[in-house]
């Protein structure tokens, strides 16, 4: 029989304050340090970014960027409208080395920007890729200091704060009020956690990452709705199931492309794949080695199977997934223009590939700053569950390494794939290319 019971479904809840903090995927960070929800009146939200003409808010399904030209665009101190924005492009599905360039080829369109400040395609309402994370994304495979294996977030419950909720959890009795008993979970367990590794806890591609991990838990525990009717939440899966004692697992992302296909001179990539990936387990620290780790719930593996199968029906009515797919796309396709220029790859003498130098430049093209985010609040749920009383919480994260992809992409080949025909004013820094190799239309004022 089902009955009624607290789960104590402890989640980073945000609350939404007034505070003239910038927001990134839907959240912000406040004074004190604490992710909050962003809405219209809670953040100071960046100026928009105009299409400028109608070329470049066209749809079109095959839009390249050139970032030697866009470099070029940027050092002569051209304001970054459009190049903010990387002319409206949402997806990657080409990397094209080149001798004097590098090409990202991707659908494009036209681009709004929400009340929370997130830009996204005015038809698809997708999240278009940024010229800071492609910043980001550039001078994390091009460092000349140590490279970092991987990147990511990871917010989890204090060893104080589990301990407290534990000891809440034992005094739960029949006949409890469950609110009251929530309220205590919540200020029992405290603030969560938020690590950040391998990239500047104060950027924006940071909060990005945090911002998914945030929506991530919400839609697990139903407090957001998934939007996706073959997508139950990971409370109602625990709910159908005969669970006792406590349930806890965590979610954590990771990138994955079915395979990255490459010409037989591996100067063209073809990315083929989701991107991303959600995994899980009852424990496993992101940022760790996950190797060895026990295999998820069956209510858990159940929620990640449909998560990933149903993820771009997800990403849409969660933009906070499609930004981090964005994110993950830009730092693979910024780890395969590094790959001719690294020794252990390419001898010396073989290397005849452009690289980016204003784009690497801190101090000339700076990326936004952020607080860094340090604390998620708590929240506890209500739910149904067969038997038992069990207490079920969720820790997660995002653990991303561009170079393990590279290297670990299922291995193909694609022919006669030659890289788009460059518009003859060397200004031009995107242009449309059509599905065939004739040569695209060129944009009709150079930017």
């Amino acid at each position: 029989m089902i009955r009624f019971f607290l789960s104590l479904a402890v989640l980073f809840g945000l609350s939404t304050v007034a505070a003239a903090q910038f927001a990134v995927g839907g959240v912000y960070v406040d004074a004190a340090g604490v992710v909050r929800q962003a809405n219209r009146d809670a953040v100071v939200a960046p100026p928009p970014i105009p299409a400028e003409n109608d070329d470049v808010s066209r749809s079109s399904p095959r839009r390249v960027v050139s970032l030697a030209r866009l470099e070029a665009s940027l050092g002569n101190g051209r304001s970054a409208g459009v190049q903010s924005a990387l002319a409206g492009l949402s997806r990657i599905d080409e990397v094209h080395l080149l001798e004097d360039d590098v090409l990202l080829v991707g659908p494009a369109e036209g681009w709004r920007m929400q009340p929370n400040g997130l830009l996204v395609g005015v038809r698809s309402n997708e999240p278009v890729l940024l010229l800071e994370d492609l910043l980001v994304a550039l001078r994390m495979a091009f460092d000349e200091g140590p490279r970092s294996s991987a990147f990511g977030c990871s917010i989890d419950p204090t060893a104080e704060g589990a301990a407290r909720m534990a000891a809440v959890t034992r005094r739960i009795g029949p006949g409890v009020n469950a609110f009251q008993v929530a309220k205590a979970m919540e200020q029992a367990m405290g603030p969560q956690q938020v690590r950040v590794f391998g990239v500047a806890a104060d950027s924006p591609f940071a909060l990005g990452l945090v911002a998914a991990d945030v929506e991530l838990k919400r839609v697990a525990m139903g407090f957001d709705p998934t939007g996706v009717r073959a997508v139950p939440s990971y409370v109602d899966l625990v709910a159908r199931t005969r669970v006792r004692g406590q349930t806890q697992n965590r979610f954590w992302f990771v990138a994955h492309y079915d395979e990255i296909r490459a010409s037989p001179d591996r100067r063209a990539f073809v990315l083929g794949g989701p991107g991303i990936r959600l995994l899980g387990s009852p424990h496993v620290a992101v940022g760790g080695d996950a190797a060895g780790v026990a295999k998820p719930s069956s209510p858990a593996g159940r929620f990640a199977a449909a998560f990933n199968e149903h993820l771009d029906r997800l990403a849409a009515a969660h933009p906070e997934f499609a930004s981090l797919r964005n994110q993950v796309a830009l730092t693979v396709a910024a780890e395969l223009a590094v790959q001719p220029h690294l020794a252990e790859v390419v001898a010396e003498s073989d290397r005849g590939f452009w690289a980016p130098t204003l784009l690497l430049d801190a101090t000339q093209l700076p990326v936004r700053t952020t607080r860094p985010p340090k604390f998620v609040p708590s929240t506890a749920g209500l739910a149904r569950t067969r038997g038992g009383q069990p207490m079920i919480h969720v820790s997660g994260g995002v653990q991303v390494s561009p170079a393990a992809v590279v290297r670990g992409a299922k291995p193909g080949v694609v022919r006669g794939l030659e890289p788009p025909v460059r518009p003859d004013a060397a200004t031009v820094w995107w242009w449309d290319a059509k599905s065939g190799q004739s040569r695209p239309k060129a944009s009709s004022s150079a930017r």
